[in-house]
């Protein structure tokens, strides 16, 4: 039994386009927050506050989506599994499948 016809997800690749509009995005999204915060009239001590806030949210977001995706991952692969387990029991457990294996049986 082939995986990829229980699940054809598991070969899920992102496309190009994807990955560049999510980089451009992240590069666009901290490069105004670092020129508002350099731009902006603040003291040092705001500017350092709101900067390791922002990294701080960065580094949150990241580790919330990698929790995400690898529970999500994980829901998958145990669902691949029984349904793996599950064809197995009912292959082996038809009731005629003795039918099949031995055609004297009438």
């Amino acid at each position: 039994m082939r995986l990829n016809s229980i699940d054809p997800m598991l070969n899920q690749k992102d496309t190009t386009a994807w990955m560049i509009q999510v980089y451009a995005a992240f590069i666009i999204s901290t490069g105004s927050f670092a020129a508002s915060l350099y731009l902006l009239p603040m003291d040092n001590v705001v500017r350092s506050q709101l900067g390791i806030s922002y990294v701080f949210s960065v580094s949150a977001s990241v580790s919330l989506t990698k929790t995400i995706r690898d529970n999500h991952e994980a829901m998958k692969r145990q669902a691949l599994i029984d349904a793996i387990i599950t064809d197995k029991v009912i292959t082996n457990n038809h009731p005629l499948i003795d039918l099949l294996d031995n055609p004297k049986i009438s």
